[in-house]
């Protein structure tokens, strides 16, 4: 959170801040935008993925090849986040079906899936 210059009409307490979002954001458009992402479930989309909660499917087919769970396991948080939202980001079933295939292949090789392999600019 940024810091509240003294001079702002910025409430300065947690109290305050609730009771003048009461008053001020109650129609926000802001607010009907959370409102509907928490109906629609996009507002949690990404929790298990912050988590790094490995989905079911991902969990058995890690488990259908030889080393792939350890190496997975074993990859740094951020290439884990990166997969994990690559996944839960499919729009469709097949999507989600081959890149969790893909996943698990690579992962089985201690490669990591959607990762950019980019020659390097000097």
């Amino acid at each position: 959170m940024t810091a509240v210059p003294a001079n702002s009409a910025h409430p300065k307490t947690r109290q305050a801040w609730r009771q003048w979002l009461a008053v001020h954001h109650e129609s926000s458009p802001g607010l009907a935008k959370v409102a509907a992402a928490k109906a629609d479930g996009s507002w949690t989309l990404l929790d298990a993925v912050e988590d790094l909660e490995t989905p079911p499917d991902l969990k058995l087919a890690l488990a259908a090849l030889p080393h792939a769970a350890e190496n997975f396991d074993k990859f740094p948080r951020s290439a884990k986040r990166g997969i994990l939202e690559w996944i839960a980001s499919a729009k469709g079933a097949e999507t989600r079906q081959a890149r969790v295939a893909e996943t698990a292949r690579l992962a089985s090789r201690n490669e990591r899936a959607n990762q950019w392999t980019g020659k390097k600019v000097v």
